[in-house]
């Protein structure tokens, strides 16, 4: 995320950061949010769990509060109402071509309705907006944290990945393996452009 981040936007340029909109869903507790904030991204971050939201508010709220708000929102779900959150209540919803890029770790592979997710996702990003999203491989371990048993797990194989992506102009497909816990897990790492 933060090599994608940099990247695109940084660079040599530093100060073109300050002006990049960035949209984070599932950001659970807010970390990777906090990083693209406090390196000058301008960020909405969003989860389904109020918990999560209230903790990264807590957390990270009032450090950076004019460029990193969070907002508890589901997804698919982002182009309705928001929820809100303890810290700032908002009551529209995210609106339609606003942001510059869109960061997914690992919380798209929980959705129930990928497609529908990856549609809001498309409609939220301006034209050559870019979603970065890291998904679980097909031979990734189906075990999931004991937070997570009994949710959606889409394990996908890269035909998969192009059937879902198919509504982006260009998908750019890496993988990556890491061990955990003594298992070899794999990841998807996509960059796809509206």
């Amino acid at each position: 995320m933060a090599r994608w981040a940099m990247r695109r936007w940084g660079g040599r340029d530093k100060d073109a950061k300050g002006s990049v909109h960035l949209l984070e869903v599932g950001c659970g507790v807010g970390a990777m949010a906090f990083w693209l904030a406090n390196n000058g991204f301008l960020v909405d971050a969003t989860d389904a769990s109020y918990q999560a939201i209230h903790r990264a508010e807590h957390l990270y709220g009032c450090v950076y509060p004019h460029s990193l708000r969070f907002h508890r929102q589901p997804v698919p779900g982002l182009t309705r109402e928001l929820f809100g959150s303890p810290m700032q209540p908002v009551t529209s919803a995210i609106p339609l071509n606003s942001y510059d890029g869109v960061v997914d770790v690992c919380c798209l592979q929980h959705v129930d309705d990928l497609d529908a997710a990856l549609g809001e996702i498309k409609e939220v990003l301006i034209s050559g907006g870019q979603l970065l999203s890291i998904m679980a491989c097909a031979d990734h371990s189906p075990v999931m944290r004991e937070e997570l048993k009994g949710a959606t797990f889409h394990r996908l194989t890269q035909v998969e990945v192009h059937r879902h992506f198919t509504r982006f102009s260009s998908v750019r497909l890496e993988s990556m393996t890491h061990t955990d816990n003594g298992g070899n897990i794999s990841h998807w790492i996509i960059e796809a452009t509206k």
